[in-house]
């Protein structure tokens, strides 16, 4: 007959073995998410000036698409992240979403912002062919080959519109 120890019991619940782990991708995902969004200024003469495409969607719906992105991309990088190489990769294109909208909106320069977010299409290409929950990484894709076309588009249409630092220092400029 076995008896019941109840010190193995609580020893087991302590946090002590919880896999934390497990919750990594949530925090990355969070901080990502929350460093992202300090980051996007809308409010910017220099974004307000910009002319940009008619399918640009409004901000409650970026708000919306990337609300879902994160909670997806938390859940599935949950199951990946002990698969070899997927450390790496959802660190990286967590850190190149930070880095695409900190170029796009604090540095204001749409062109090295665009190179940003082709290397992140690549990176979340190479992170499904990977993953164990490869089709709910389907709507993170669709949302970058959109959100680079936005980037392209405004690119193209705004060849002269440098950041707001290179406009100020273009028209301080006096000749003699």
């Amino acid at each position: 007959m076995s008896t019941l120890n109840y010190s193995d019991i609580l020893n087991s619940l302590s946090v002590n073995h919880v896999n934390t782990t497990s919750i990594m991708p949530s925090i990355i995902t969070a901080i990502t998410a929350i460093v992202a969004t300090y980051l996007v200024d809308t409010n910017t003469v220099w974004y307000q000036t910009l002319i940009k495409p008619s399918f640009n969607p409004s901000p409650i719906i970026f708000s919306i698409a990337w609300t879902i992105i994160y909670i997806l991309m938390a859940f599935v990088g949950f199951f990946d992240w002990n698969i070899p190489g997927m450390k790496f990769i959802f660190i990286l294109q967590a850190l190149l979403n930070v880095a695409w909208v900190y170029v796009f909106f604090q540095m204001q320069n749409p062109k090295l912002a665009f190179v940003i977010i082709i290397l992140q299409i690549v990176i979340v290409t190479i992170w499904m062919t990977k993953s164990t929950r490869k089709w709910l990484l389907v709507p993170y894709l669709a949302w970058l080959l959109f959100a680079a076309f936005i980037n392209y588009k405004i690119m193209v249409d705004n060849p002269d519109h440098g950041s707001q630092a290179e406009v100020t220092e273009r028209n301080s400029f006096i000749p003699i």
